[in-house]
């Protein structure tokens, strides 16, 4: 049975720059970035987002469907103008953000599909926790849960959310909740719990109804940590080009790993060790694939190169 990836998360269009100057524009959004990958790698995806049908829009759509990514549950507004993300890469190649949000007038009612079993379910950044979409979000991902499928939850959080922090704090502990895995960076747990030991960081989320996560680190590690266990693997040392997309392609990188090792919402807490390592190196191989390039997901036929 072929297994489906779908994905809630923002749709923007970023340009990049580098020492000041525009080096490259592309579709973006953390969501968009892990479906691209996901089906560069020959797995079937489905974007649920909302988008202003402008030129910009357009774009981001023709990209979308010229990389096999469903866009059938895509809300798309005929007013406003779309979401635009400017990312100055600094010299590490790392980028700080300057966000500028989607202008419609008509009302947020995001297209969701009828949960199927065995269908992957991976949402995330401010779409994770934005108020408006909230009761549709939680109750398509009740559905979700019932229906069988794995959920995966990336909470891609932002200094520049920060000042609504106390608002939506509980909305990121009920995802944690609904996750079968939380993939997220030191950074955004930081910002959440105000706290870098990765072992604490484990503790507090288990305190707010976590079980697995995934807590990545930069260019440093991957701290991996389970019920029963927990290990941390190592990152190669690279010269990045960009590093945007990365942390997003390595999300794809575990959703590939879980399918193609035909791993089920059942099967996810009884893996053993070993089984997860592989599956963390090979989302370790797919982050390090994107910061070779100005591309925010890994290269097309990559999947050759995991196999």
């Amino acid at each position: 049975m072929s297994r489906v990836v779908y994905g809630i998360g923002e749709v923007v269009f970023d340009i990049i720059f580098k020492r000041g100057i525009p080096v490259d524009g592309k579709p973006g959004g953390a969501i968009l970035n892990s479906l691209v990958s996901l089906s560069r790698l020959n797995i079937e995806t489905t974007l649920i987002a909302d988008c202003v049908n402008d030129s910009v829009g357009k774009l981001i759509e023709n990209f979308l469907v010229g990389n096999n990514v469903n866009v059938d549950s895509i809300k798309w507004y005929n007013t406003g103008r779309s979401r635009l993300a400017l990312a100055f890469l600094n010299t590490s190649n790392d980028a700080d953000y300057l966000f500028y949000k989607m202008q419609s007038e008509e009302n947020l009612n995001l297209n969701y599909p009828i949960p199927v079993e065995s269908d992957i379910i991976l949402f995330g950044s401010y779409y994770g926790i934005k108020p408006e979409i909230r009761d549709g979000l939680t109750e398509f991902l009740n559905k979700a849960s019932i229906a069988g499928n794995c959920i995966v939850y990336d909470p891609n959080f932002r200094k520049s959310h920060l000042s609504m922090l106390e608002q939506v704090r509980p909305y990121i502990f009920a995802n944690f909740k609904y996750a079968d895995i939380v993939k997220g960076s030191s950074e955004d747990f930081y910002y959440i719990f105000n706290e870098k030991s990765p072992q604490e960081v484990y503790s507090k989320f288990v305190e707010r109804g976590g079980s697995i996560l995934i807590l990545t680190s930069a260019e440093k590690s991957v701290w991996f940590f389970h019920p029963e266990f927990s290990f941390q693997v190592s990152v190669p040392d690279i010269n990045p080009i960009s590093t945007i997309g990365a942390g997003d392609s390595f999300s794809a990188g575990i959703i590939y790993g879980l399918i193609i090792n035909n791993i089920s919402k059942l099967d996810i807490k009884i893996l053993d060790k070993n089984v997860w390592l592989q599956i963390v190196n090979t989302a370790i191989k797919c982050a390090i694939s994107v910061c070779m390039s100005y591309e925010n997901y890994v290269p097309h036929s990559y999947n050759n190169t995991l196999k």
